[in-house]
C-alpha cells in the first residue's frame, strides 16, 4: 500500500506518497481541483506499479467532498480529525510539504483517527441546522442594531410604555 498523505489550501494540495518499507517517498503538488488531485494519483501508481494508493487529509472547510470526489473515481480517502494529527516536538519550520510528509508517515504507522463520514440525511440535517444558526445570528445582530439606533434617538420602549420585555407584541407594534 502507498500511504498519501494531503495538505489541503486553497492554492495548491500538496501530497507526499510514502512506500513504508522502503521508506521512499514521493512528494508532488497540484492545483486545488479533485482533477487535479487524480492525476497526481495516476502518476504516483505508474511510480509504485502494483500498489494499491490510500490517501488522507486533515478536515478543514473542504468537508466531505473531496473524500466522496474520490471515491466516485474508486480511490480510496479517509478525512483525519485534526486533534488526533501527533505534534513534532522541537520542529519550528512548517511548510506545507512537510506536513504533507508527516500526514502520509503518521497515517502509514496508523497513528492518525479518521472521522466518520455522515451519510445524506445527516449532511442534510446540518445544513438546515447551520442555516438556523446563521438566521438567528443574523436575527440576533439586526436587533442590536435597531436597539442601538433606537437608544441614540433617545427612544426607550421600557421607559415610554411600561412594558417590561422587547422584542414581544407590544414592542413590534410599538417599533
Amino acid at each position: 500500500i502507498i500511504y498519501i498523505g494531503i495538505d489541503v489550501d486553497d492554492a495548491n494540495f500538496h501530497g507526499c506518497a510514502l512506500e513504508p518499507s522502503t521508506g521512499e517517498a514521493l512528494d508532488f503538488k497540484c492545483r486545488p481541483t479533485v482533477k487535479g488531485l487524480i492525476r497526481q494519483v495516476n502518476k504516483v501508481q505508474k511510480a509504485f506499479p502494483g500498489h494499491q494508493v490510500t490517501l488522507c487529509y486533515e478536515a478543514t472547510y473542504i468537508g466531505n467532498t473531496l473524500k466522496c470526489d474520490l471515491h466516485a473515481h474508486n480511490i480510496a480517502c479517509d478525512v483525519v480529525a485534526p486533534s488526533s494529527i501527533p505534534q513534532v516536538r522541537g520542529k519550528k519550520i512548517k511548510t506545507d510539504r512537510i506536513d504533507a510528509a508527516q500526514l502520509a508517515r503518521f497515517y502509514a504507522n496508523g497513528l492518525l483517527t479518521t472521522v466518520s463520514i455522515p451519510d445524506e440525511e445527516q449532511e442534510m440535517d446540518r445544513d438546515l441546522l447551520r442555516s438556523r444558526n446563521k438566521i438567528q445570528d443574523i436575527q440576533s445582530d439586526l436587533r442590536r442594531h435597531i436597539h442601538g439606533l433606537l437608544r441614540r434617538n433617545n427612544r426607550h420602549f421600557k421607559l415610554e410604555t411600561d412594558h417590561k420585555a422587547h422584542w414581544t407584541g407590544p414592542h413590534y407594534r410599538w417599533l
